[in-house]
């Protein structure tokens, strides 16, 4: 890891032990059942080496909509959760186009 990142982001922030790498996520998919709205979304930054542990975890939280976005660098670090199914979310981007262009 760079020394600006250790110099400047809490150790908390960056590391977690061996046993459970994923126990933050786990943790905010877990508030995420009872206090995200049922079209909202959750955003995390990520560690690249956990992308296939990390969309299988959301799977077993029920999003179906799960979007890795890569960082300046292509490495996968930013995931998107979504409970808003596909067709949905095309309806609400229909209804936004024709309230907009009223």
């Amino acid at each position: 890891m760079k020394q600006n990142v250790l110099d400047f982001e809490p150790e908390l922030a960056l590391f977690v032990d061996d046993v459970s790498p994923l126990k933050y996520y786990e943790s905010i998919l877990n508030f995420s059942l009872n206090n995200l709205h049922s079209q909202g979304q959750i955003f995390f930054e990520t560690n690249e080496n956990y992308k296939y542990e990390l969309n299988k975890l959301a799977q077993n939280y029920e999003y179906n909509i799960i979007e890795f976005k890569l960082d300046n660098h292509n490495k996968n670090r930013f995931l998107i959760l979504s409970k808003v199914g596909l067709m949905s979310r095309k309806l609400l981007m229909l209804i936004n186009y024709w309230y907009t262009s009223l």
